[in-house]
């Protein structure tokens, strides 16, 4: 499996949504944004999902285009898309981005560097550093 980082410019579609599931720490976080996944066109008809868990990624490939995907997102209530734009680098040093949740796994993947704790946190930071809720 190849470096994510050597893909180059990237275009992600970072999706917040109520959690699934129950979590020990979802008292601390919004009701609306519990969870993070991320999605990217790989080509027309097909989409990459990047599922950032508390220890590991889980990576898909969905035999769909990104769109259709992000309606299926949509659906759920509460949900919200962020469209993110981000050159990916290999030259920014390692920096401490927090315990491992799906906030700090989706900072290492898109290579950004912020304060944000939670959900929340880091789709107002998104939303400042040029991404685009669609």
């Amino acid at each position: 499996m190849g470096n994510i980082r050597k893909l180059g410019q990237r275009e992600f579609y970072v999706c917040f949504i109520p959690s699934v599931q129950g979590h020990p720490y979802d008292f601390f976080v919004d009701k609306n944004f519990k969870h993070i996944l991320l999605l990217s066109k790989i080509d027309e008809q097909t989409t990459l999902v990047i599922d950032p868990l508390i220890n590991s990624l889980e990576i898909l490939i969905k035999n769909k285009p990104v769109e259709k995907v992000i309606r299926q997102i949509k659906l759920i209530e509460g949900s919200k898309v962020i469209k993110y734009n981000k050159k990916l680098n290999e030259k920014k040093p390692w920096r401490f981005r927090g315990y491992y949740n799906c906030v700090t796994q989706t900072k290492l993947v898109l290579n950004i560097w912020s304060w944000s704790l939670t959900p929340k946190q880091l789709y107002n930071y998104l939303l400042k550093d040029g991404g685009v809720e669609i």
